[in-house]
């Protein structure tokens, strides 16, 4: 597995609902502000977020989650497997 860009394992520290975008901050400092309208599903979600395990963003009332790789790209470094 890739380790992100300076050699470490992408880590999400926080993550909230700002207004119309998703606020990600992670473990090296990177920030990003997302549009909620990249992902249909939150664009009337209001409520808590929370993390799990450093990669997976979880929210309050929905049945979906956004993993780093959906937010970092690079799907096949990051994605999650049984081994």
């Amino acid at each position: 597995m890739t380790y992100g860009i300076i050699g470490i394992k992408p880590q999400i520290i926080k993550a909230k609902i700002a207004g119309t975008k998703l606020y990600v901050k992670f473990l090296d400092g990177r920030e990003l502000y997302i549009p909620k309208k990249l992902f249909p599903f939150l664009k009337a979600r209001t409520g808590k977020v929370y993390i799990a395990d450093g990669e997976t963003i979880i929210f309050d009332n929905a049945d979906e989650v956004i993993h780093v790789s959906e937010l970092l790209g690079r799907y096949e470094d990051y994605k999650y497997s049984f081994a």
